[in-house]
């Protein structure tokens, strides 16, 4: 029975070890993903500060890139957190940038992000033989 036991928890430490690995590069991908979209979503004043040099993308002074953070916790309880974006400071700017306006598209760096970021986590969990629906 003891070997049983240890048996079963050294395929639980596994298990978590695993899903923490997931969740970690699926989290880091996210946050980089995140950023190259933000640095790529080309707008019409983005273009014009090309012109004179500058980036195309939607970095003026670079404070909407430079919040975007992430971070990871756990295990604990029963789950294991990844999280990336604005997390420490959210500008109106920002959200406006993210979600367009009247005047300009939307460039969905979050939303993008995570849709990417959700089939790398699927893609780990499915290599370490567990189903994923």
């Amino acid at each position: 029975m003891d070997a049983i036991r240890e048996g079963i928890e050294q395929w639980g430490d596994r298990l978590i070890e695993v899903i923490h690995d997931a969740v970690e590069d699926a989290t880091l991908h996210g946050e980089d993903r995140m950023i190259e979209i933000l640095e790529t979503a080309v707008t019409k004043t983005g273009l014009e500060r090309a012109e004179r040099g500058g980036q195309p993308g939607r970095i003026d002074s670079g404070d909407m890139r430079d919040a975007i953070s992430s971070g990871i916790w756990g295990p604990r309880d029963t789950h294991i957190e990844g999280e990336w974006g604005w997390l420490k400071e959210v500008l109106d700017y920002f959200l406006y940038q993210e979600n367009g306006t009247s005047d300009f598209t939307a460039m969905g760096a979050l939303q993008g992000s995570y849709v990417e970021a959700r089939e790398i986590f699927i893609e780990r969990l499915q290599a370490a033989g567990l189903r994923v629906s």
